[in-house]
C-alpha cells in the first residue's frame, strides 16, 4: 500500500521538502510522481492539481487529498468515480498568510502609501491624513475556515467587519449576511470587499457587472479565493465607469494570466501571481494522518461534500 504525492510546481514544494515533511512514512509507502511504483498499491493521491488521466492508472485509489483548499478541478475530472473520496487541507499558516496579504493591501490604502510614493517621484511634500480605521467596513465573501481567520484579524486591528456566506454564520464581532439580498447589502456597505469563496456552480461568475455596480465608488475589491468568482471583463468595465475604485487580484480566471489580458496594464488593478497563501507545512500532518485512516478504513479529515463542491 502506498501514498502517491504529485506536486507540479517544484518552486513551491520540492521532493526533498516533501520527504522531510512526510518522514513518518516508509520509503515503500511514499511515492513521489513520476515514480508511481505499483499502481495497484496506491490507495491515496495527494496533489496540488490533478494530472489528466492519472486516476485511471490507479485502480485501487480511495482518496484524493488536495494540497490546498480549492477542489473544483478535481471534482470536474471525468474519471473521478463516486467511490473516490476527496479531501482538502485547512492549514493555519496559509489562512494567516492570506489574512496578512489582505490586511497589507488594505493598510497600504488606509495610510495612502501609494499616493505618497507618487508624490516622492515628483519631489512633493504634502501630508495627507490616513483614513480612520474604526470608520471603515471590510466585507468578506466566504467566512469558512480561511474567511473566519481574515475576519478575526481585521476585527483585531479595529475595522468593522461584515461577512457573507451561503448560510448565515455566527462569528464574534462579524455582521453576518446570506442570500442574494445579503450579498447586495454587503457590497453596498463595504469599503473593502475581500473574496475568499470556493469555486462552485453557485459562485461561478457571481461578481458580474450587475453586482459590481452595487459597490461603493470608493471601494476596493481583493480576490484571493478563486478566479471563477469574477467576470474579468465586467471588472474592467466597472473600474472604467467608476463603479468601484481599485481591484487586487491574486487569482484569475486563467492562470497564468494571459499577456493579452487588459488587467495587466489597467491603472486601477494590482495583479499578484497566486501567492497570498503559500506555506502548507503544518497541513501536511493531515496528509500522513489521512493516509493512515485510509489504510485502516477510518473516516478522513477535511473530507469535502462532493455535491456542494467544498
Amino acid at each position: 500500500m502506498s501514498l502517491l504525492v504529485d506536486v507540479h510546481n517544484q518552486d513551491w514544494m520540492t521532493h526533498e521538502s516533501l520527504r522531510t515533511a512526510l518522514q513518518d512514512l516508509s520509503a515503500s509507502e511514499l511515492r513521489l510522481y513520476p515514480d508511481i511504483g505499483d499502481p495497484g498499491a496506491v490507495l491515496m493521491l495527494a496533489c496540488d492539481r490533478l494530472r489528466p488521466n492519472l486516476i485511471v492508472r490507479l485502480p485501487n485509489l480511495r482518496l484524493i487529498q488536495k494540497l490546498g483548499a480549492g477542489v473544483e478541478t478535481i471534482l470536474s475530472d471525468p474519471d473521478l468515480g463516486r467511490d473516490i473520496r476527496v479531501a482538502r487541507l485547512c492549514p493555519e499558516t496559509v489562512s494567516m498568510e492570506m489574512a496578512r496579504y489582505c490586511l497589507a493591501f488594505v493598510l497600504n490604502d488606509v495610510q495612502n502609501l501609494d499616493m505618497h510614493r507618487r508624490m516622492q517621484d515628483r519631489s512633493v511634500w504634502r501630508p495627507v491624513a490616513p483614513k480612520k480605521v474604526g470608520e471603515l467596513v471590510v466585507g468578506i465573501l466566504g467566512i469558512g475556515h480561511v474567511g473566519a481567520t481574515v475576519a478575526r484579524l481585521f476585527d483585531a486591528v479595529g475595522f468593522r467587519v461584515m461577512g457573507w456566506s451561503r448560510s448565515r454564520k455566527t462569528i464574534s464581532s462579524v455582521q453576518s449576511f446570506s442570500g442574494c439580498q445579503g450579498l447586495v447589502s454587503l457590497l453596498s456597505g463595504a469599503d473593502y470587499v475581500v473574496c475568499i469563496l470556493p469555486s462552485t456552480p453557485a459562485t461561478e461568475n457571481l461578481l458580474d457587472l450587475e453586482m459590481l455596480r452595487r459597490m461603493k465608488p470608493t471601494a476596493m475589491l481583493i480576490n484571493v479565493g478563486r478566479g471563477s468568482l469574477l467576470v474579468e471583463s465586467d471588472l474592467v468595465t466597472a473600474l472604467d465607469r467608476n463603479y468601484m475604485r481599485r481591484a487586487v487580484l491574486d487569482v484569475c480566471q486563467v492562470e497564468p494570466l494571459p499577456v493579452s489580458s487588459p488587467l495587466w496594464q489597467h491603472p486601477a488593478v494590482c495583479v499578484t501571481p497566486h501567492v497570498s497563501g503559500w506555506d502548507i507545512d503544518d497541513g501536511l500532518k493531515v496528509v500522513s494522518e489521512n493516509y493512515r485512516r485510509v489504510v485502516c478504513n477510518e473516516p478522513v479529515l477535511n473530507e469535502i461534500d462532493r455535491d456542494a463542491g467544498y
